[in-house]
């Protein structure tokens, strides 16, 4: 059990940066959730040692799995300011959990097919409570998008940009807004300029790659990003994606 629980660790190890490429964070830890939950569901009703030692190959793999992906997400969703903070008070909490998870395991000393079946059955729940949070912040849909679409072509890349961008600009994180819309600037604008759109002089191109050039200096000057720059960083680059059009060369 010992090295069943190692070996499925070290899988997660190589198994979660695959799966990151073709899935976002939320389906990733709904998946590390679930592989769990059914592992010890299923551990406890066909109970003997396989059903053990796969069940900890899949604790193994659900854990460093989910862990890799929730730091992933901290990385990009938190703001630039908080990241640091987040970290230290999430890895409290996970480290609380791993004592009271122990605790738990010394007072009850449950049964082999009783331990399989709480953990399962905590699994569960807290998936189901993490599908709840998920929808109170409004990501569900985005969740159900990303797992429908797998196997499909991945997005157009200034589409990402411009949703991190837009996502970074409602939870204050400025300066991700702004460089994920600048960099979305500039490929809208070899696009622009690619088709023959881009004629110079007071054109509303020319005046909006001004506004790029204006705000990349912001990023590189080392004074404070605001969400004043953040919002006209998003607005040029939305202007730019208009002026190219739905017809525009991806």
């Amino acid at each position: 059990m010992l090295a069943a629980g190692a070996v499925g660790g070290l899988g997660g190890t190589f198994v979660a940066p695959v799966a990151r490429r073709s899935a976002r964070e939320e389906p990733l830890l709904l998946a590390a959730l679930g592989t769990v939950a059914v592992a010890g569901l299923a551990g406890a009703v066909w109970f003997g040692t396989p059903a053990v030692v796969l069940a900890s190959a899949v604790v193994g793999l659900g854990a460093t799995g989910g862990r890799q992906a929730f730091d992933s997400f901290v990385q990009h969703a938190a703001p630039d300011a908080d990241r640091g903070r987040a970290f230290a008070r999430f890895e409290t909490r996970f480290q609380l959990a791993w004592v009271l998870g122990a605790l738990l395991a010394v007072v009850w000393q449950p049964t082999g097919r009783g331990g399989l079946a709480a953990l399962g059955g905590a699994m569960a729940g807290t998936g189901a409570w993490y599908v709840v949070g998920l929808r109170s912040a409004g990501r569900l849909g985005g969740l159900w998008t990303a797992v429908a679409g797998a196997g499909r072509p991945p997005p157009d890349v200034v589409d990402v940009l411009l949703q991190d961008a837009r996502d970074a600009l409602a939870t204050g994180a400025a300066s991700r807004a702004v460089a994920g819309s600048l960099a979305a600037a500039e490929v809208l604008l070899v696009r622009i300029a690619r088709m023959g759109r881009d004629v110079g002089g007071d054109s509303p191109v020319e005046a909006a790659r001004g506004d790029v050039r204006r705000l990349w200096g912001v990023l590189a000057s080392g004074d404070p990003v605001t969400a004043e720059h953040a919002g006209r960083a998003v607005e040029v680059a939305g202007r730019l994606e208009q002026l190219l059009g739905p017809t525009g060369d991806r």
